[in-house]
């Protein structure tokens, strides 16, 4: 009973946040209808479900390490009783090394996404960006080039909710964004249309250490 109240509640939230974004991305309350300015907080970002998922992960994973090293082995008589404690271990270690690299993009995104705010304004078509000490706004007239960064063809669909926008100023500067705090993807041709855009495949999309800091010291 209390397990499907759970499922209840987990399914009536995802469609809450389903009909809150489409209604905040493409239909009336979306930039593409008025000005909308949002702000990711700490709360918003370190509750989110895939990150609370990863958690939950981790720990499952932690735990059957645990299970391994005080049960499994001890009790283990016969050659294939070790050989699947090693496998669950080389299984378990692989799988929390990929988990370590999941919490230190997070990190990184988190950087890219701490204290700014975005403003997009479908009057004139103009983003805008506002850091604790500057504000950088521009609009397809100011760009050279639109870059989206995510995951290419061999790269783990673990990591495949970290990506994030490159625009490339008349100026040479390089402004960052992160993708998952933004509707840009529903904007981008209303927006930056006639702008070249250009998909950066990796296999783990880390953020470049100048391309943070261009955004956070320009």
């Amino acid at each position: 009973m209390l397990a499907g109240v759970i499922l209840l509640l987990i399914f009536g939230w995802f469609m809450y946040r389903l009909i809150r974004f489409s209604r905040e991305s493409t239909g009336d309350h979306s930039p593409l209808e008025k000005q909308v300015t949002y702000q990711t907080t700490e709360w918003q970002y370190f509750t989110r479900f895939d990150l609370l998922s990863t958690v939950f992960l981790g720990l499952l994973l932690l735990s059957l390490l645990y299970f391994t090293f005080a049960y499994m082995l001890p009790e283990a008589e016969k050659v294939w009783h070790y050989t699947i404690a090693i496998g669950l271990v080389g299984v378990c270690g692989w799988a929390l090394y990929y988990i370590w690299i999941w919490f230190r993009l997070n990190n990184q995104y988190w950087q890219l996404t701490r204290d700014v705010s975005v403003t997009l304004d479908p009057t004139d078509k103009c983003v805008s960006l506002q850091y604790p000490d500057y504000i950088v706004s521009f609009t397809a007239a100011d760009l050279t080039l639109v870059e989206l960064v995510g995951i290419g063809f061999i790269g783990s669909k673990l990591f495949s909710g970290f990506t994030y926008w490159r625009f490339h100023l008349t100026d040479g500067l390089v402004v960052c964004l992160n993708h998952n705090s933004s509707f840009l993807t529903h904007i981008r041709e209303v927006y930056f249309g006639q702008v070249p855009f250009r998909y950066d495949g990796k296999r783990i999309p880390w953020i470049d250490r100048v391309a943070i800091s261009e955004s956070t010291e320009a």
